[in-house]
């Protein structure tokens, strides 16, 4: 059976430098302030989020074709087209399914590439918080010249950070418990993405924000950008959007921090085991 998600040839890339995708381990983690840095060399736009929407749809439509063309026989009517033309039975005649896929990186490309073009930027790429492992094989079939920046943060400073903010509420059912299992989710797929990825660095926000210049060079290496492109000068101007100063933690937020899904991740991302402190 074909699969619409492979090419039967890699796709050839310009002799430029591929897009650049910031992804991060959930809310609250600092991904607008590395969204900031890249986008401030001039040479790469970073778009924001999408809620996470474009790529898991893009798999449905490309599947969901690819299956009914399959069943109804739209491959082997293309097959026999051909060699007989208008003379073969064509009612469900369709185009190899590796267009499908190559229709998927035309689609993102458009949207967000010639976007950015438009705009200045030679090139381009997205953050978001809400892509895990599948999303990173996604895009490097789909661009095999990107490069990734994978950026995580301390659990218990994500969820002090989210407290108390309204989305909080509305998108976690304010339970430490709901956030943290989505914090763990997407941190943990990341990090088990990384060592796959051809181009990719791993960042931790505490290292980001203790060191700009280090995680600038260490970006700057990743996605063949000049170091002296860089404008170190986002760390010095914090924008908070609607945020409010970090939230105390209470007795519920600790036992969710402590659960073993949770401190596992934290573990394997350098942090150690949460512990209550004050």
């Amino acid at each position: 059976m074909r699969d619409p998600t492979r090419l039967d040839k890699p796709v050839s890339e310009s002799k430029a430098m591929g897009p650049v995708f910031l992804l991060a381990g959930g809310g609250r983690t600092g991904s607008t302030l590395l969204q900031r840095l890249i986008t401030s060399t001039r040479q790469v736009l970073i778009w924001g989020e999408h809620g996470g929407m474009l790529l898991p749809h893009l798999r449905k439509l490309a599947g969901r074709t690819h299956s009914w063309i399959e069943a109804a026989s739209g491959y082997r009517m293309l097959d026999e087209f051909k060699t007989k033309s208008c003379n073969a039975w064509v009612p469900n005649l369709n185009p190899e399914p590796a267009r499908l896929h190559l229709a998927s990186r035309a689609f993102l490309d458009q949207y967000l590439g010639a976007s950015a073009r438009k705009l200045g930027y030679a090139r381009w790429g997205f953050k978001e918080i809400r892509y895990g492992a599948e999303d990173v094989a996604m895009l490097q079939t789909l661009f095999p010249r990107a490069s990734f920046v994978f950026l995580v943060r301390n659990p218990v400073s994500c969820l002090r950070s989210i407290k108390p903010l309204e989305w909080y509420a509305k998108d976690h059912h304010a339970d430490p418990a709901v956030f943290l299992g989505e914090w763990a989710r997407i941190s943990g797929s990341l990090a088990s993405a990384y060592p796959e990825c051809r181009c990719a660095c791993l960042v931790r926000y505490e290292d980001a924000v203790s060191d700009p210049s280090e995680t600038a060079r260490t970006i700057a290496q990743t996605i063949d950008v000049p170091f002296e492109a860089f404008d170190l000068s986002v760390f010095d101007r914090p924008l908070r959007g609607r945020a409010s100063p970090p939230a105390a933690l209470n007795d519920a937020d600790w036992r969710a921090l402590q659960a073993s899904h949770v401190a596992g991740v934290a573990e394997k991302l350098g942090y150690g085991p949460p512990e209550r402190t004050g």
